[in-house]
């Protein structure tokens, strides 16, 4: 039941005009305390889609209020937007820090306009445990070093924005101004560039109405070489493409890169801070040229770090183990801890060896995070996408050589090195010692979508990631083919067992998509992973394959052993990477 005054603030927000129907029926569910998985039940939609609509809704919420804003904080959020235009108070400009220098000496708004909608991103205790490390790095090259542009890139969560705030209250009291600025709804450079001068109080009539942007780079650049500042800019990526071209500014943006380069290439005394989850293909070519542009990728927390990080929580925990894989499961990332944290209070409380009993089982039981991970995969191209499926479905770490002999598409093929290159710029893609993987959490959300995206694939009759991939690889360890069983092959049958109704239905449905697959021109059906993932899909559902017809197909990854052949037709087969319990001559081999 909504309060007066929450339905009030719903209302106005519904007003606004820039949510679908679905997206305001979502919104108001969501402020009266469902779950998606309630919310679904409610409206009659799949989970899945319910928890991509929403996704979208908070981006739009955030797009729209200019506040950075999820499932877990959005009451709170469009609680305080309300109240903030209400009083309509302005963020407080300081004077340079002379004395008695503290958090009220920044400067900070969101994007280049202003916004009275915005706090203080700095929190009155200090949250960078677990980064005393890269503290002194960091401290180092901008003390020490004269480092001009630093950029401190990591996925969403990881603590690149606290780590900031670390080092502006630290080091602010040696820099004569300290001026942040959020790019999340960010104006273009010369409007930022404009108010940067003008909270600088250097903004005179000339560039405030020609708006000149290399004359304003020129006096900027000037007040920089005079006065030490320290400039920050916070979630570059908002500025830069999504989907193609990785690490390239949007349109509209590319002038911030006019600014970057004045900033590493002119000699100052100041320091520029840029946070992204991604980083910009030209900040790399400088910091090849320049010794005082710097970069630095975070990682997750120790397991001893985020035990003290999450002291508050009280976890019951008698196996070190326990604690181990937690903190692994979800890399260490100090937001996706936390959000799960609350839930393991809430639910187990605070119990980790109940909880990793549902860990080991692969059970999700935080949308948040599924949040948190979908602002980052949204931004991903095909086949990036294809390729983050590919290291969810295998199980295990894969050489680039691997995944070469495992993509069948000639293109893909082609384009592997930049993809691969791309995923690491996002933060997205482990690389140890040329073997690639997904951290743990986000292997589990790629698999998840993997399994929806198959889903509706076997019920539309589509065959696209169905041909692209093999559900089992036929030729891998038992270790990991059971793990490809137990993550993908069994939930992706349940769902399916779901959506059909009956296991007989399912496997009525897998029948006409072997016939439709047969019907193709030969190029299309003997061209992917097809028709093994049909086969394999009957053979983990223990069906009988007596006096089925799968002939004429190409079958790769085909698991047969121990599976009873009698009177299965598969004349004119060609078969790869499957594994038999005896040796077969009859058949075509591909090489």
């Amino acid at each position: 039941m909504l309060t007066k005054n929450a339905s009030e603030m719903l209302d106005k927000l519904l007003e606004l005009g820039s949510l679908t129907d679905l997206q305001n029926t979502v919104l108001q569910k969501a402020w009266s305390g469902k779950t998606y998985p309630e919310i679904a039940e409610d409206l009659g939609y799949d989970a899945g889609y319910v928890r991509d609509v929403g996704a979208k809704l908070w981006r739009v919420l955030s797009n729209t209020l200019g506040l950075e804003i999820n499932k877990t904080n959005f009451r709170s959020q469009i609680q305080r937007y309300f109240q903030t235009a209400e009083t309509n108070e302005p963020v407080k400009q300081s004077a340079s820090p002379t004395h008695n220098w503290s958090t009220s000496s920044i400067h900070i708004a969101e994007s280049s306009q202003v916004s009275s909608s915005l706090a203080l991103p700095f929190s009155l205790h200090d949250e960078s445990i677990g980064r005393e490390e890269e503290q002194t790095e960091l401290t180092n090259w901008i003390e020490h070093q004269n480092c001009r542009l630093l950029v401190i890139q990591g996925m969403g969560g990881i603590g690149k924005t606290t780590l900031t705030q670390h080092l502006a209250r630290t080091l602010g009291p040696k820099f004569e101004r300290v001026i942040w600025r959020s790019l999340h709804n960010a104006s273009p450079a010369s409007d930022m560039i404009a108010d940067i001068l003008g909270t600088l109080g250097h903004l005179d009539d000339e560039i405030r109405w020609e708006e000149d942007l290399n004359h304003s780079l020129t006096v900027l650049l000037s007040y920089l070489q005079q006065h030490r500042c320290l400039l920050i800019l916070d979630n570059l990526e908002t500025i830069l493409r999504s989907h193609e071209r990785t690490g390239d500014y949007r349109e509209g943006y590319e002038e911030y890169d006019l600014l970057f380069a004045r900033v590493a290439q002119l000699s100052h005394q100041s320091c520029l801070i840029i946070t992204s989850r991604e980083k910009p293909k030209t900040i790399s070519t400088y910091e090849k040229q320049n010794k005082q542009v710097r970069s630095i990728t975070l990682r997750g927390l120790s397991a001893q770090a985020a035990q003290q990080m999450l002291a508050s929580y009280d976890f019951s925990c008698n196996d070190s183990e326990d604690w181990e894989l937690f903190v692994s499961h979800y890399a260490g990332n100090p937001l996706a801890l936390k959000l799960i944290s609350t839930s393991v209070r809430g639910l187990f409380e605070s119990d980790l060896a109940e909880f990793r009993k549902l860990l080991v089982q692969g059970i999700a039981i935080s949308d948040d995070i599924d949040d948190l991970i979908e602002r980052q995969f949204s931004r991903l191209s095909l086949p990036e996408k294809e390729l983050m499926y590919w290291f969810a479905s295998q199980c295990e770490t894969l050489t680039y050589a691997q995944l070469n002999n495992l993509l069948l598409n000639s293109v893909a093929r082609t384009e592997l090195p930049r993809t691969l290159e791309r995923l690491k710029r996002r933060s997205l893609l482990e690389d140890v010692r040329g073997r690639f993987s997904l951290q743990p959490m986000i292997a589990e959300y790629a698999m998840g979508r993997l399994i929806q995206e198959l889903c509706q694939e076997i019920a539309s009759g589509a065959f696209d990631y169905l041909n692209r991939l093999p559900l089992v690889n036929a030729e891998a360890t038992d270790y990991v083919r059971s793990a490809q069983v137990r993550q993908l092959v069994q939930p992706l049958v349940n769902y399916l067992v779901e959506r059909f109704s009956t296991r007989l239905q399912l496997e009525q449905r897998i029948e006409q998509l072997k016939d439709m697959l047969q019907k193709l021109e030969p190029s299309q059906k003997y061209s992917g992973y097809a028709g093994g993932n049909l086969l394999n899909l009957l053979i983990l559902m223990d069906v009988d394959l007596s006096n089925r017809d799968f002939s004429n197909l190409t079958i790769r990854h085909a698991y047969f052993a121990g599976k009873q052949l009698h009177g299965i037709n598969l004349q004119g087969c060609r078969f790869a990477n499957s594994v038999f319990r005896k040796r077969l001559g009859a058949f075509s081999v591909l090489p």
